[in-house]
């Protein structure tokens, strides 16, 4: 458990800071999964840049080592299924319709790999030492994709596609590039990757087809510096976030341009971004900050913005360093992880809480 009644302990100094203002709290509790958090999606396990996710009414959730998957309605859930293995294994990447896990296996010396959905199998994975970040699963949960030096050829680089379901592979050359690959739509074609252009002084999304030729213009974040986990697609939008400042009190700085409005943002001198969500439709942003200075303590701020003004319609204070990821199940369901004193201890438990969206 992440959380400890020792926080406790800091008292008065704790302070919500400027931005907080009084919590709201108009918007109805739908359901609650006590003792579980939701996974820290995109800041510690990859998803599609996108909200694929959320419009598939899924939000992954948290317990130790083990995770479950919540749906709507009835707040349901199940266990994530995980492989009995030797080492331990972790997930490396979710979408809406499966999952990546992966261990290292210390007396083989190799990687291993299983792709889940319902029931995990072993998958046949990327040659170790000869990759470019891990792989990720297509759009369809069929085939897995990933970067790689082809052999004998330590300064090329191409994209191997390889189905799951029989043995055919695809090769997609790339031109020489620092590219992340962050998305795979075979039905569409297409490949994303996420671009930071030193010299054009641009960070965004690249989508090359099947071809390796360059489907329209880059998608480019204007007005902050994001890395390819804080850049979140929304059609033909965007919403991007700072991840990381120069300063301990530089803020932090979110930017997004949607189709129900576009605005920027900063966070409070001496917070940072923790978790940044949108609803599929595009009229929400989900925010979270925490403290990032040892002078001042915040307490962690959660709160949704309405994108067409950049007003603040809910927020929430939690306890320093909570660091609670962010969801959205479709439209008008908006879910954080709400940190509770339990016990004489005080000890500090989380309980997943959906809320619905007033209309």
């Amino acid at each position: 458990m992440r959380f400890r009644g020792s926080l406790l302990a800091l008292g008065a100094l704790l302070i919500a800071g400027p931005a907080a203002g009084a919590d709201h709290a108009d918007w109805k509790v739908v359901c609650e999964v006590p003792d579980m958090e939701l996974a820290p999606l995109r800041r510690g396990i990859r998803t599609p840049p996108d909200t694929s996710l959320g419009g598939a009414g899924q939000a992954w959730l948290q317990h130790g080592n083990g995770y479950a998957i919540l749906s709507m309605p009835g707040c349901s859930t199940r266990a994530v299924t995980m492989p009995d293995a030797p080492s331990p294994v972790s997930v490396q990447f979710v979408s809406a319709n499966g999952y990546l896990l992966g261990n290292w296996d210390s007396k083989t010396g190799h990687k291993n790999w299983w792709v889940g959905n319902g029931a995990v199998r072993p998958m046949r994975g990327p040659p170790d030492g000869l990759t470019s970040g891990p792989p990720i699963l297509s759009r369809d949960g069929h085939s897995a994709a990933w970067i790689e030096a082809p052999p004998g050829h330590p300064r090329s680089r191409r994209v191997v596609i390889r189905s799951l379901v029989d043995a055919p592979e695809q090769i997609v050359d790339l031109a020489p590039s620092g590219w992340s690959l962050l998305d795979a739509d075979l039905e569409q074609q297409e490949l994303t990757f996420f671009e930071h252009n030193l010299a054009g002084r641009y960070a965004g999304l690249v989508v090359l087809g099947l071809d390796g030729a360059r489907r329209g213009e880059p998608l480019v974040a204007l007005g902050v510096d994001p890395q390819d986990s804080t850049f979140v697609r929304v059609g033909s939008g965007w919403v991007a976030w700072d991840a990381a400042r120069d300063g301990a009190f530089e803020p932090f700085r979110i930017a997004w341009s949607l189709a129900h409005g576009h605005g920027s943002q900063k966070t409070t001198a001496g917070r940072s971004i923790t978790a940044v969500a949108v609803n599929p439709a595009g009229t929400y942003i989900a925010v979270g900050e925490t403290n990032s200075t040892r002078i001042h303590y915040f307490k962690d701020l959660i709160y949704v913005l309405r994108a067409s003004d950049g007003q603040r319609v809910w927020e929430r204070t939690l306890p320093m360093f909570a660091r609670s990821p962010l969801a959205f199940l479709g439209d008008d369901l908006f879910v954080y992880t709400e940190i509770q004193e339990q016990g004489p201890s005080q000890e500090l438990r989380p309980t997943v809480r959906v809320l619905k969206i007033p209309q």
